[in-house]
């Protein structure tokens, strides 16, 4: 969320989901499959992760039990870690605009995002976003979950802001539906060219 001199407005940048993630390893899991059963079985995995994802976000050890070690792998938990972490990647044309919105001093930026602890932990650490984020609203900490109203009105109870002063932005319409019912302004992300184009035409001063 962001506060402006002249004009207050806020502005809500969103981090990746976790079932995105999950997605992500498609590839990877069909391999795996080849050593499990069937390709269907890393299907059936990916659906599996996406829908524990909803109740067991808070706790990544948790989460890790009812996804994926819910039956014997090959594969251990610390092989599975390092290559959830490793699809992690920063997208620097994206970053460049949340330092240049953090540098000037006028907006108050925020996340929701969808994690599980130990993911978000990490990200938080590796990538330095507490240098450009005020706060976090990620489900880990709040139990609660992108596309649910509860944690948009959560995020505008706490920051005290009005709708109409927020900018949301995520990369999936599903998650635009209830802040902009909120009365939020909103940015469907594609990237960071079309963003940045975005911003600007709501105001929002961006350098070249």
């Amino acid at each position: 969320m962001t506060h402006a001199a002249r004009q207050r407005r806020s502005l809500v940048s969103i981090g990746r989901n976790t079932p995105t993630v999950m997605k992500r390893l498609g590839t990877r899991l069909k391999r795996i499959a080849c050593r499990w059963s069937s390709i269907s079985t890393a299907r059936f995995f990916i659906g599996r992760a996406n829908l524990v994802a909803k109740n067991f976000a808070p706790s990544s050890s948790r989460y890790l039990d009812r996804a994926v070690f819910y039956r014997p792998r090959e594969f251990s938990r610390e092989e599975f870690r390092a290559f959830i972490f490793a699809q992690s990647q920063p997208k620097p044309e994206s970053v460049a605009i949340v330092a240049q919105l953090a540098d000037s001093k006028n907006h108050f930026l925020a996340t929701i995002n969808n994690e599980v602890l130990e993911l978000n932990l990490y990200r938080l650490e590796h990538f330095g976003l507490r240098r450009y984020f005020r706060v976090f609203f990620s489900s880990c900490f709040l139990g609660l979950r992108k596309p649910d109203e509860a944690i948009y009105r959560l995020a505008l109870q706490v920051t005290q802001e009005a709708p109409a002063n927020c900018i949301f932005i995520d990369d999936r319409e599903v998650n635009l539906e209830c802040p902009r019912e909120l009365g939020l302004n909103t940015i469907l992300f594609r990237d960071a060219a079309q963003l940045r184009s975005e911003l600007t035409e709501a105001g929002i001063e961006l350098e070249s």
